[in-house]
């Protein structure tokens, strides 16, 4: 048996394409038949590489009794998570008004014109452990639905409107003191990061501490991470979490978004704290991304499997260890880097040993012989700038040129098959792209095309950022508050400002536009970013802690931030940036005016009277109300610098 979904390129949506579930893909051909058939539609949103998404389908859509009763009593729509982000989300602020929570799978049951009315994550087939199975919750639903209609639409309607919400009320003060002292009493001094457990990396709280100079934090959370099981010790990446306070029991899918958000803020601890192993924790994830989720064609995949041969974990979980190490090594292993988990192994980190070092190769190989999680193979247009800018990031301030090329690659690729008639897409997938871009596709290619900018002074990478900043205030404009996240349809146009495990697109709009202003000088540019922060302050001021990106953009954004301004050579210019960029200096910005081709004087109103001092290469300081006099060498730049800190040169 086939259903509708096996004509879909999501390898999310096709893994439940031979369930006898009479599933629909989100489309107005699901919306049409719940109408006639006078149904309500029952949405489960997921991706493929989540481990609870798999035990639904398999204690549930693959079972015949529940399949009978959601066919009979639902229009079923399947929706992968990552392909639509809007509905994700908008659907997610609906169950954490019902129920207090949310996750995936997300399940939904709603009218036919999308007015929600009950919310769950997983559900069983039947009652277990006092959470209501299918076999029972279907019947009940079906009665509501005939007996007491009206009441689920009453209620469905007041979901809608409290979903889509106005905007909070004037800011309370003490916000930012607010969010610092959340952070620092739910830091956990003895593993770093923070609460307790499941325990997730908060990479915008990490950027917005190391910020602040909280360096002890940071660094502490960070080599706990990397030495944590949440780190494959073997071939490297980041899993999605930690199911424990420790950092050792992870929970296993591999996201290329936590790869990219690692990459940034171990480059910035690398910058501020001088820690090698920062430096190296870089390259092994620049490893890993090769390794396993760069595709062909230049584009990264968009996730790993947490489950492969039917078994969470089942991949990174060391088995009979005694069987592939030495007694010597096992005793080693043992002692240092073994951590029981089911009826084996994960490894943590810390072995630079010579010991180490042979057990983890010895381990490695033993490996090769299992099937390996599978990839989601969807390119998806937000998660690949984020890469891209990771990568053109780290590149330049590691001085790392293959990591650089790499993020061009990305962006090519982009360019090339992910534009239609003008307008990004969201997914490439099978050779096509697909669905309109949302505001973080926009915000975040910006943010590539920025440090891209920054990491080679190719002016196409900034007027690709002009470029996209206007088709950003095209479509996603709202004169009342911040960006709109999607351009509406069958669920409203929502508002998105909370940095949790991506920044908002909001807050990614406003670093955006704080570096276009600086770049530029335009005032036009200026403004948008003081109204964008105006209409984010009151959300951010209502959950501080859900905002730390975005006050991390108004600190910078308060230190008098500084343009450097590189005149002369295109490759000493370059090499005079990776020298300075090993610098922690967040709130500055680079330009470059070549002496023989002054293209940028068109873009930057800031370039025109700067000119070289010698053949090769003069930089300027420039902040608010000042430039500084020619700078001559790198050495003078990175003194300069110093000396505003504070440091000895």
């Amino acid at each position: 048996m086939v259903n509708r979904l096996n004509m879909e390129g999501s390898p999310y949506l096709r893994m439940h394409a031979n369930n006898p579930v009479d599933w629909y893909p989100w489309g107005d051909e699901a919306f049409n038949s719940a109408k006639a058939l006078d149904r309500p539609i029952f949405l489960s949103i997921g991706y493929s590489s989540c481990h609870w998404c798999h035990r639904m389908n398999e204690d549930c859509f693959m079972d015949a009794d529940v399949a009978c009763l959601m066919n009979n009593a639902f229009i079923n729509v399947k929706v992968d998570r990552e392909e639509r982000p809007d509905l994700d989300s908008y659907f997610m602020k609906a169950s954490f008004l019902m129920t207090g929570t949310g996750g995936w799978p997300l399940t939904i049951i709603m009218t036919h014109d999308c007015k929600p009315f009950f919310a769950a994550t997983y559900i069983p087939k039947n009652n277990t452990q006092g959470i209501m199975g299918m076999m029972e919750l279907i019947p009940i639903i079906q009665n509501l639905w005939k007996a007491r209609r009206k009441e689920l639409l009453d209620y469905g309607n007041a979901l809608v409107n409290a979903v889509q919400g106005t905007a909070p009320a004037e800011p309370a003060k003490d916000c930012f003191k607010r969010l610092m002292f959340e952070l620092s009493s739910s830091y956990d001094s003895n593993y770093g990061g923070f609460g307790i457990s499941p325990k997730f990396p908060n990479y915008s709280a990490i950027m917005l501490l190391l910020n602040r100079g909280r360096k002890d934090m940071v660094s502490k959370t960070l080599h706990e991470m990397m030495h944590g099981g949440i780190f494959d010790q073997l071939e490297y990446g980041f899993h999605r979490y930690s199911t424990d306070q420790y950092w050792w029991i992870p929970h296993f899918e591999k996201m290329l978004y936590d790869q990219s958000l690692s990459i940034i803020c171990y480059t910035d601890a690398y910058r501020a704290t001088g820690n090698e192993e920062f430096a190296r924790c870089v390259d092994l994830l620049y490893k890993y991304m090769c390794n396993r989720l760069l595709s062909d064609k230049g584009g990264f995949y968009s996730s790993e499997d947490a489950d492969s041969e039917g078994r969470e974990g089942r991949y990174y979980t060391i088995m009979e260890p005694e069987k592939i190490l030495p007694p010597d090594l096992m005793e080693y292993a043992k002692r240092n880097m073994l951590i029981p988990f089911g009826d084996g192994y994960i490894v943590k980190g810390g072995n630079e040993t010579v010991a180490g070092q042979k057990c983890l190769e010895l381990l490695k190989k033993s490996r090769a012989g299992r099937a390996r999680p599978k990839i989601d193979s969807k390119i998806l247009a937000d998660w690949n700038s984020l890469a891209a800018a990771s990568l053109a990031f780290a590149g330049s301030a590691l001085d790392r040129d293959e990591l650089v090329n790499t993020a061009k690659g990305v962006f090519e690729f982009m360019e090339k098959n992910m534009f239609v008639e003008g307008r990004l897409k969201h997914c490439f997938i099978e050779g096509k792209a697909k669905i309109d871009a949302m505001l973080e596709d926009y915000a975040l290619m910006i943010w590539g095309s920025l440090e891209l900018y920054e990491a080679t002074f190719e002016i196409h990478y900034l007027e690709m950022a002009i470029n996209l900043l206007a088709l950003v205030n095209k479509d996603f404009k709202n004169e009342n508050g911040p960006y709109y996240k999607n351009k509406g349809g069958l669920v409203p146009r929502i508002i998105d400002t909370e940095d949790l495990v991506l920044p908002s697109g909001n807050s990614i709009m406003l670093y955006n536009l704080l570096r276009l202003y600086l770049i530029t000088g335009d005032n036009l540019i200026k403004a948008q970013f003081d109204d964008l922060e105006r209409s984010i302050n009151p959300y951010a001021c209502k959950q501080p802690s859900a905002h730390a990106f975005y006050y991390l953009i108004k600190k910078i954004n308060e230190s008098n931030p500084k343009i450097i301004v590189l005149v002369g050579q295109l490759n000493k210019a370059i090499k005079w940036m990776r020298a300075f960029r090993q610098m922690y200096v967040p709130d500055s910005v680079a330009v470059f005016r070549d002496a023989e081709n002054p293209c940028i004087d068109s873009i930057s109103r800031l370039t025109s009277i700067y000119v070289a001092k010698n053949s090769e290469c003069t930089a300027y300081v420039c902040g608010s109300s000042y430039c500084s006099s020619p700078i001559n060498s790198e050495e003078e730049l990175i003194s300069y610098f110093n000396s505003a800190s504070g440091k000895s040169p």
